[in-house]
């Protein structure tokens, strides 16, 4: 009940709700409250955009997973566009999500959401305990809406509670935990020959006019793959703001602080209290409304003959979750309860004292009271780092204010170098490789994923003006000016500038294709009743190729490669035992035959070992195998989910998606 009275307050409870509720997105997929798309969107779902800023901080957000081995793995383009694309398909995922469960009415209740928030071990003081001062300055320093935090985290939380919903729903029957035991113990014998497409390559021959015709070809029906984007790359100049944290600050200089924003360090009186309601419904005839008076009447009466209030509380007030807790509502400041409420609670002075009968648009409430908290100017000390970091912030804006003014005046004076402006900036003028306008391939680390280099790098002034740019907030509250260095214009590469590309792929393709068109020939001759040798004798007699044998061959078996051993698993014993044939290309190229000579069924271990109940053992790795598959199980019920809200949803994708990473 305690959500009605907070839903019904007509906003008092609400603004305290909304005040304690507000610190940066504590994950990417949530947008904004106010769905605002600055700048340019990268796709729109059903009508919504994800901008470019969205794209941005989801981009930054798993950047930061990775830590230093980003770079090291994304190093070339084609797998930083990966990663681009990647992102974008999780930000589409989140979307169709929430679109779905908005659909679906499902909400989250504001005392849903302040018990969250009040549960953040962030905004904890060192005894454990909420610090509404401490998570006030971190709101201070977010620079997020207060609206924004909390759409966002109620979003979190009802999704969490629909996907905790297709969690619970998993089942897995006792035949399907027996299946699967006798799967993942099962055992497979072998042969296997495989046949190198390195042997094949070699005798790719390319030369004279007829590998010159085959690749002229190739070009001319895959130019498409020879494309040229439009590129420049720029010479640039940082200007960075000093380490606060180096800035000396006296304790005078806080002390002045204090004094003269003492009212901002002044806690506003509040007061734990609890209560017993009995509710009136909306609308309710006066029957009702005389039934509930009676009803707290008697409990009054009850309570003033030395009942525990706490057990009245808990057995019949109809404010069930403070009910639990003996009708404890925490700590309450003025304008978070009903007026009527308030004006009796705040006049109350002796502690553990209890009211009389108060009505309410609620319905009707006995009130006790708890502990007081005068509030009024808190200690200096309790505020001193606070005012610290403030000063030693406030001074490193100013002087960085002021040096941005300096260098924008230096770069727009002088708009044919960045020399003069690098200068009084005490830094160096950098530059760039070439990069795309459309991600920015190529950009430097400290330039790369911010939208303003891009959309200045290829703006008339710098680009057909050669002008120093306007200066460019970056993301990390630094900014850069930049101007052209080079400029190559969109094309297509010519035959002669890709040759050698070309000539590596067509020696693959045909390599390929006859290697396995060779594995082919001999999984044929098998299945045609030879022998395994007499079936490799299809293969020319100087290929190194030998058949080998694994027995006992498990679903974890490192024996052989991973894709070997899965295909292994995937062939199907024939009816009468005899041996199945299976043949496939792996990822290397070369052309695997499989020769499937045995399948064993696994059985759970019952062996006697000393001081284990063997029951006892099966009975734990069948509990282990259930969770195993209803993990599984809900991963693949939210795969397909989302995979049919992407089918049936209208998705437009400003950005290619060639390379889009599912």
């Amino acid at each position: 009940m305690l959500e009605a009275i907070r839903n019904r307050s007509n906003g008092p409870i609400a603004k305290f709700i909304i005040g304690l509720i507000i610190i940066p997105f504590a994950f990417a997929g949530v947008y904004s409250y106010f769905n605002v798309n600055n700048g340019s969107s990268v796709a729109t779902i059903n009508g919504e955009d994800i901008s470019i800023v969205e794209f941005d901080r989801a981009y930054r957000a798993q950047q930061q997973r990775w830590g230093e081995n980003f770079d090291k793995y994304f190093s070339n383009d084609e797998r930083l566009q990966q990663f681009r694309m990647s992102v974008l398909q999780q930000l589409i995922n989140q979307r169709l999500s929430a679109q779905a469960i908005n659909d679906m009415a499902l909400r989250i209740s504001d005392d849903k959401l302040r018990t969250s928030i009040m549960a953040m071990t962030e905004f904890h003081d060192v005894d454990g305990n909420f610090d509404n001062t401490q998570y006030e300055f971190r709101i201070q320093s977010s620079g997020q809406s207060t609206q924004q935090f909390q759409y966002a985290q109620k979003s979190e939380m009802a999704s969490s509670q629909f996907f905790n919903a297709i969690q619970e729903s998993a089942f897995v029957l006792k035949n399907e935990i027996k299946s699967n035991t006798q799967l993942s113990l099962q055992k497979r014998d072998i042969d296997y020959l495989i046949i190198p497409q390195e042997y094949y390559a070699k005798q790719v021959d390319l030369t004279g006019e007829e590998g010159d015709s085959a690749r002229a070809s190739y070009y001319e029906l895959n130019k498409s793959l020879y494309a040229i984007p439009e590129k420049v790359s720029v010479e640039y100049v940082i200007v960075s703001k000093a380490d606060p944290s180096s800035i000396t600050i006296s304790d005078g200089q806080v002390a002045e602080y204090y004094n003269d924003n003492i009212s901002s360090y002044e806690a506003e009186e509040r007061r734990r209290l609890a209560h017993i309601l009995i509710t009136i419904p909306v609308d309710a005839e006066q029957a009702l409304i005389d039934s509930a008076e009676n009803k707290i009447n008697t409990i009054a009466v009850r309570i003033n003959a030395g009942e525990s209030f706490e057990d009245l509380a808990m057995e019949l007030s109809d404010d069930s979750l403070s009910a639990e807790m003996g009708g404890d509502l925490d700590w309450i400041e003025k304008g978070m309860m009903s007026e009527e409420f308030e004006n009796v609670a705040f006049a109350m002075q002796q502690i553990n004292s209890v009211s009389s009968v108060v009505k309410s648009n609620f319905g009707f409430h006995i009130i006790k009271l708890l502990e007081i908290d005068e509030g009024g100017a808190q200690p200096i000390e309790k505020y001193k780092a606070e005012i610290v970091k403030n000063l030693q912030e406030k001074f490193v804006d100013d002087k960085f204010f002021d040096l941005k003014d300096i260098v924008s005046e230096q770069a727009f004076e002088v708009p044919d170098t960045l020399a003069d402006a690098a200068l009084s900036a005490s830094t160096n003028v950098r530059s760039t490789v070439l990069f795309d306008r459309q991600f920015g391939i190529g950009l430097p680390p400290e330039l790369r994923n911010q939208p303003g280099i891009l959309e200045m790098a290829f703006s008339d002034d710098v680009l057909f003006e050669g002008l120093n740019s306007e200066q460019i907030e970056l993301s990390n509250g630094n900014i850069a000016f930049i101007r052209l260095k080079e400029h190559q214009q969109s094309g297509t590469s010519t035959l002669e500038e890709v040759t050698d590309r070309i000539t590596t792929t067509l020696i693959a393709q045909r390599a390929r294709e006859a290697t396995e068109s060779a594995g082919a020939m001999v999984v044929a001759e098998l299945f045609a009743g030879k022998t395994t040798m007499d079936a490799k004798a299809a293969l020319p007699s100087d290929i190194i190729a030998v058949w080998q044998q694994q027995l006992g061959l498990t679903r974890s078996g490192t024996e052989i490669s991973t894709q070997l051993r899965d295909e292994v698993f995937r062939v199907t014993m024939s009816q009468d035992g005899e041996p199945s044939y299976k043949g496939l290309v792996l990822t290397s190229g070369d052309y695997a035959v499989i020769k499937l000579l045995a399948v064993n069924m696994g059985e759970e271990s019952t062996e006697f070992v000393a001081g284990v109940d063997a029951t006892t053992t099966v009975d734990n790795t069948n509990v282990d195998r259930k969770q195993q598959l209803s993990s599984y199980q809900t991963q693949s019920d939210v795969y397909h989910y989302l995979k049919a809200l992407d089918a049936s949803a209208n998705i437009s994708r400003s950005i290619s998606t060639a390379n889009l990473v599912q």
